[in-house]
């Protein structure tokens, strides 16, 4: 399946592992430093994921996963926190959040994370086959 994954912000690593998952289901990594940015990439790509960090002092969180939806409509938003952030899952789930992981980053979690992804994006494409 086409598509690409992009790191919205500053993500731990993302060059790393985040790279190294996504490129296991064929997704290349795609760095925006904003939402401006991510909705370019939008224009020109068809993306997967967004994967994002929570900064304190940022906007509201929800407001956050809805400016990400709204760029990127089709990409499933993945939360990317550390064991000490404060959230509350389901408020971002509610918010339109698709999955979250934790820094430091396991290889195996990520690779799951990206493994839902890619079939949530299978049943997907079926149903407009089918459609």
């Amino acid at each position: 399946m086409a598509g690409i994954v992009v790191a919205l912000g500053a993500i731990p690593f993302a060059d790393q592992i985040v790279r190294l998952a996504a490129a296991e289901y064929g997704w290349p990594l795609k760095l925006a430093q904003s939402v401006s940015a991510l909705e370019n990439l939008g224009k020109h790509f068809e993306i997967a994921a967004v994967v994002f960090q929570l900064w304190e002092g940022q906007m509201d969180p929800r407001q956050t996963v809805r400016f990400i939806r709204s760029a990127a409509p089709g990409a499933k938003p993945i939360l990317v926190h550390r064991f000490t952030d404060s959230f509350s899952w389901p408020e971002m789930a509610a918010a339109g959040a698709y999955h979250a992981i934790r820094v430091p980053f396991a290889l195996p979690e990520v690779r799951q994370s990206f493994g839902f992804v890619w079939a949530a994006r299978g049943v997907t494409m079926a149903r407009k086959a089918v459609a």
